[in-house]
C-alpha cells in the first residue's frame, strides 16, 4: 500500500511540512472535544506510518526509528496522531489503521531515548496519552485496540523508570 509510495521524508521536514501539519489538524476540529473529523484523523496516522516506513527502507543512508520519531514528535504532528488515533474510523478503516497504529506504537516504543524524554506527563506527547486514557481528551469511544496502544505506551515508559535505564 503506502510503502510503494515513497513519501520525501526529508524534504518533508525541511519544507516543515509536518509542522504545518500538526498545526492544519488542530484548526480542524470538527466537535467540542477537539477533534479533527474522522477523515482528517484517518489520514494523519497513514502520514506518519508512511513517513516512518519511508525513512526505513527507502534512503540509501536509512534513518534510525529514534532520529524519525524525534523529527516527528519536534514538529508536533507525533502528538496529533496520537490524537488522531482515538478518532473511531468506519469498520472498513479499521484493520489497516490498526496496522498502522501498531507499527507506529511499536517503534515508539522500541525508542527508550524518546520514551522517557517525550512520553513522560508535562510533554505534548505524554500529556495527549494520559489524557485519552483518563478520558479528558481523544474520542469518547475510542476503540479497544487504540487504548491497548496506548496503554503499552506508558507501561513501557513505567517499565524503563522502575528499572532504572539510562537514556
Amino acid at each position: 500500500m503506502l510503502r510503494d509510495h515513497a513519501v520525501p521524508v526529508a524534504f518533508a521536514f525541511e519544507s516543515e511540512l509536518f509542522s504545518v501539519l500538526a498545526d492544519f489538524v488542530k484548526a480542524c476540529k470538527g466537535n467540542v472535544r477537539g477533534l479533527p473529523t474522522e477523515m482528517i484523523a484517518g489520514w494523519v496516522p497513514m502520514i506518519v506510518d508512511g513517513a516512518f516506513v519511508t525513512s526505513q527502507t527507502q534512503f540509501d543512508n536509512t534513518w534510525s526509528t529514534d532520529r524519525t520519531f524525534k523529527k516527528l514528535e519536534a514538529s508536533g504532528i507525533l502528538s496529533e496522531c496520537l490524537r488522531c488515533m482515538a478518532v473511531p474510523q468506519e469498520q472498513a478503516s479499521v484493520d489497516a489503521r490498526d496496522e498502522m497504529v501498531d507499527r507506529i506504537v511499536t517503534a515508539i516504543v522500541s525508542c527508550p531515548s524518546l520514551l522517557r524524554k517525550k512520553f513522560k506527563e508535562g510533554e505534548p506527547c505524554g500529556d495527549v496519552v494520559l489524557a485519552i486514557l483518563d478520558g479528558k481528551d481523544g474520542h469518547t469511544n475510542t476503540q479497544a485496540f487504540v487504548t491497548k496502544q496506548l496503554q503499552g505506551i506508558v507501561q513501557s515508559l513505567r517499565s524503563l523508570d522502575a528499572a532504572g535505564t539510562k537514556t
